[in-house]
């Protein structure tokens, strides 16, 4: 899949919290972005598309069309569960179970629908917009107007050369995304399929990942997101370059002038003021 991006993209964040400042200088400093855990999300659709099931036949049949059926446990697997070790002999008797047809689509389908359930506990998300002129984006991630959007430039070269993390774009659209148990399977590779990186399976990723409803789309968001056991963390982004700080219309100007002194000579310092005849800002080089 070939990936586009924009120049630059902008992160709306509030002054207001106790790790702000840290945030911003691990920004600059380090390119290192602060991942939230996604159920702390505000949409509580994010990373929660519709599951649904199906008939075990129909489960069944599905599977063996992409592959032959292999058994869900490796050997490996199999004696950390019994904690001892097995034989190759006693192994393929004890997990014949796992090639039965009625316990493969049970497991399987119990296994999505656990997937599905527990995606947005296990997502760490960044987000970001196309504009660092949005008000509501301002009111509502901004700190009121009070915070700062942080400028990020896209380093091109860093995505081609490296195995990097990368702020894919939202789509928006009017019907929730609904995921199958077969396309689950096909996705994690437990179907046998041989091929796992299909344009059926970033299909998938986008859908329950990328896709909001409309009412988000003033937002025009992009998204880094990974699977990781922290609750939140930071995470180096190499493909993203901090180029400029703009800080809100009604940032304490104490703050402003002490972000100024400190960053000045790494980044641009800006102040959004507002317009004397549009509801539009307009950002003052300081």
């Amino acid at each position: 899949m070939k990936l586009s991006f924009p120049d630059k993209i902008f992160r709306y964040r509030s002054l207001g919290t106790t790790y702000a400042k840290e945030e911003i200088d691990r920004a600059i400093c380090h390119q290192e972005v602060f991942l939230a855990a996604g159920d702390s999300l505000n949409d509580p659709f994010d990373f929660s598309p519709a599951f649904q099931e199906l008939e075990l036949k129909e489960i069944n049949k599905a599977l063996r069309r992409v592959g032959t059926y292999r058994p869900l446990l490796t050997k490996a697997r199999f004696e950390e569960l019994v904690g001892r070790a097995v034989s190759r002999t006693e192994f393929r008797l004890l997990s014949k179970q796992f090639y039965d047809p009625a316990t493969r689509g049970n497991i399987e389908q119990q296994t999505a629908k656990t997937v599905v359930e527990g995606l947005r506990k296990s997502i760490r998300v960044a987000c970001f917009s196309e504009t660092p002129k949005n008000i509501p984006m301002w009111a509502h991630y901004g700190g009121n107007s009070s915070g700062v959007c942080i400028v990020f430039d896209f380093n091109r070269s860093s995505i081609e050369k490296e195995n990097t993390l990368v702020p894919l774009k939202v789509r928006y659209e009017n019907l929730r995304p609904t995921v199958s148990t077969v396309e689950l399977s096909k996705f994690t590779g437990r179907s046998g399929s041989a091929v796992r990186s299909t344009s059926g399976n970033v299909a998938l990723m986008e859908r329950m990942c990328l896709l909001k409803s409309q009412d988000w789309a003033y937002e025009r968001e992009w998204r880094v997101f990974t699977r990781s056991e922290r609750s939140a963390s930071y995470e180096k982004l190499s493909c993203l370059r901090v180029s400029a700080l703009i800080f809100g219309p009604l940032a304490d100007i104490g703050v402003v002038m002490e972000m100024k002194k400190k960053y000045s000579s790494k980044v641009d310092i800006f102040k959004a003021r507002v317009s004397d005849r549009e509801f539009d800002l307009w950002n003052e080089l300081l």
